[in-house]
């Protein structure tokens, strides 16, 4: 596991355990997408080891199922070919 997913997970018990009204902010949406979308622009060349690419497919098509009808399905499908590519 990458040192930037056990940081996200340590951060999101900590968080929830001291303020688990957290989840109803209005931003979470927003930080979904914006944590598939750091995975993608850490995303390496092909001939180099691909974990944080498929960090970003996984957050990127989590965030297309559990946000169906957010603003930035737009850019999470446009996003999600290139991480294929690449």
């Amino acid at each position: 596991m990458s040192y930037y997913k056990q940081a996200i997970m340590r951060s999101q018990a900590i968080i929830s355990d001291v303020h688990p009204d957290l989840c109803n902010s209005p931003f979470v949406v927003d930080a979904a997408f914006y944590e598939a979308y750091c995975y993608y622009l850490s995303s390496p060349k092909p001939e180099l080891d691909q974990t944080n690419t498929y960090q970003a497919l996984d957050a990127l098509r989590l965030f297309m199922v559990r946000y169906r009808k957010a603003r930035m399905q737009r850019n999470a499908r446009n996003i999600l070919p290139s991480c294929v590519t690449n």
